[in-house]
């Protein structure tokens, strides 16, 4: 799954957007801004709890409507996935490097 860019997000050379920090190199000592992940974290909570919401809707939604809304669901998992693979490569390992005791 490739990455977006954000609006007013600069490129990097290869075309996907940069982060926060421009497209450096994180930093295992200056800190590290988690404002977007604040951000994303409450989405993926909120698109699952409005898609059980509409799933449970009276009267039952017809079978169209299901399709859309599963299709959608398994399009949410996958980005869910993607998220928490890239969580796994760039913030854990920092995570780690700055309180290794912590780490489990």
């Amino acid at each position: 799954m490739g990455q977006v860019a954000r609006p007013g997000a600069k490129s990097s050379p290869g075309g996907v957007a940069a982060g926060p920090t421009g497209g450096r190199e994180m930093s295992a000592t200056q800190p590290i801004d988690v404002r977007d992940m604040a951000i994303v974290h409450r989405t993926f909570r909120k698109a699952y709890s409005e898609a059980a919401q509409l799933l449970r809707a009276a009267p039952t939604p017809s079978p169209g409507r299901v399709t859309f809304l599963a299709d959608h669901i398994d399009f949410a998992l996958a980005a869910l996935h993607h998220h928490h693979e890239g969580e796994d490569e760039l913030l854990y390992p920092k995570l780690i490097e700055r309180v290794p005791e912590q780490a489990r």
